[in-house]
């Protein structure tokens, strides 16, 4: 779910997994397109992408074993009503088995940042020019991809992530009727990052 430009749904596919990402922004897709035909033959045909919004996925009669929000995708709902028809959705595309893993922020911790770097992607070096800021009590993050190719497009794209708190998120999972699965205590967990393991407990 919100796939973006594919950074986490690529390794899976290149693992030889069949995967489908969906995101509702088409410049995000149209980068993943473009490392698609990039990419070698048989790496495409694991990949098919939808564009639509995660809290009522377009997908029908398919069951998943495995349902990934990474990085910040899930903060970027902004109110229990999303989040909660997110939950469920989800959920009612889980196989028998399958797991949802949400990835949460702890977004007190981010701090205001503005800057720019080159930038390795589609094969081409770019300029990337990022800036995250607080604005209204949410998070808002900006990107531009600049070519140094005239053959290349520029690309735009940005999101606003919404805070969370771990007990909210965990009455929010419990309420979609999902269940949180325990971690083990020796699982390492990056700062500041919660991780969600969740299973059908309906």
């Amino acid at each position: 779910m919100g796939c973006g430009t594919g950074l986490k749904l690529l390794p899976l596919a290149e693992m030889g997994f069949s995967v489908v990402g969906l995101d509702n922004s088409p410049q995000m897709l149209s980068v993943f397109e473009q490392k698609l035909n990039n990419a070698k033959p048989r790496l495409k045909e694991k990949v098919q992408l939808i564009l639509g919004d995660m809290t009522a996925p377009p997908i029908n009669r398919r069951k998943f074993c495995l349902i990934i929000f990474g990085g910040s995708q899930f903060l970027h709902l902004s109110t229990d009503e999303q989040r909660l028809s997110c939950l469920n959705n989800s959920r009612c595309l889980l196989a028998d088995e399958g797991v949802i893993v949400i990835s949460n922020s702890n977004l007190s911790q981010k701090s205001e940042y503005n800057w720019t770097e080159k930038s390795e992607q589609l094969n081409h070096e770019w300029i990337l020019q990022a800036q995250g800021k607080w604005e209204n009590g949410a998070y808002q993050e900006n990107f531009k991809l600049i070519p140094t190719s005239q053959m290349q497009q520029e690309y735009l794209f940005g999101w606003r992530l919404y805070p969370v708190k771990d007990t909210h998120m965990k009455n929010l999972i419990e309420s979609a009727g999902l269940r949180c699965v325990t971690l083990p205590s020796n699982l390492p967990m990056p700062q500041g990052r919660y991780i969600y393991i969740c299973r059908n407990n309906i």
